[in-house]
């Protein structure tokens, strides 16, 4: 399981600069993000996504919610985290289908979310 912050905010156009100074321009003040919430499978490749406005506890827990739905009740699953501070938090609200494992930290290559990030689209 991982997440990722999507969105836009570039300069209105393009123009050659000195390197290492900001160029003077107009900033492109009209964005939004999104977080990517994002599970898989390793052994198949299965996937679940879901993109909500924020990263938070309450996010992860809507999360973790409506990824136990797609699992029947009586089938464990194990989910694997990275060491985001929302993600042991007490107030998360873990469905009894799922056990959540943490991962150690700076590991990545454990993660197989993080392999679909690099994914060519």
């Amino acid at each position: 399981m991982d997440e990722a912050r999507v969105g836009q905010k570039g300069r209105t156009g393009f123009c050659c600069w000195v390197g290492g100074e900001r160029p003077c321009g107009l900033g492109d003040r009209g964005y939004e993000w999104a977080s990517i919430y994002g599970a898989v499978r390793p052994a198949t490749g299965e996937d679940f996504a879901l993109v909500l406005p924020s990263v938070s506890i309450a996010a992860m827990s809507t999360f973790l919610a409506e990824f136990a739905v797609t699992i029947p009740t009586d089938t464990p699953a194990v989910m694997g985290l990275d060491q985001a501070g929302w993600h042991g938090s007490r107030r998360l609200r873990v469905p009894n289908t799922l056990t959540l494992v943490p991962l150690p930290s700076s590991a990545p290559e454990l993660n197989p979310v993080e392999r679909l990030w690099l994914a060519p689209a």
